[in-house]
Order: structure tokens, then sequence, then C-alpha cells
């Protein structure tokens, strides 16, 4: 769909802000940074500072982020690494 509900609360929210122009892509970065997390310099979407508090995590340290992290697949081969996965997936009852 193309809108939605977008609700915060808590002690570190501004009450009343309106946010206009809210994304779904913008969940994540808000979320890693009120954990103080920083947000990978490539990830989609912008942290929501303006609904907080400016002592709030989220806007007292806006420019947290850290650099890409590359992760390499193993070194099996396609057809092995398509088996660990089904072998994965029917340990965990999805197959």
């Amino acid at each position: 769909r193309h809108h939605g509900l977008f609700v915060v609360s808590g002690p570190e929210t501004l009450p009343g802000v309106t946010l206009e122009g809210v994304r779904i892509v913008d969940l994540a970065p808000t979320i890693l940074r009120l954990f103080g997390v920083p947000v990978p310099a490539d990830m989609d979407g912008r942290a929501l500072s303006e609904a907080f508090v400016p002592t709030s995590v989220v806007v007292s340290q806006p420019g947290t982020t850290q650099e890409s992290i590359e992760v390499k697949r193993d070194t099996l081969e396609d057809e092995d690494y398509e088996e660990v996965i089904a072998q994965r997936l029917r340990g965990l009852g999805y197959l």
C-alpha cells in the first residue's frame, strides 16, 4: 500500500509532532539510533530525529555512521550452498 500509519511514543519523543514524508526505510535507521548503534553509511532511509527531544540519543548523535560491512558468502560451490540452505530450512521445519 502507498499509505500507512507511523506512531512513535515514549519518554524521549515530542508530543503532537506531525512527521511528513516518512518512509518504511526510515524505521531501521531510527531504531538503530535509538539503541545507540551506528547506522551503516549505505543504509537507505534516515533517522526520524524530528520526532525526539533534543537530549535523545537519536538527536544528540546525528552523525553516527559506520562503514558498510562486506558479507562474504561461504566458499561452497553453488550446488553445495543450495543444499546447505535446504538442510537448514528442513531442520527449522520450513521444508
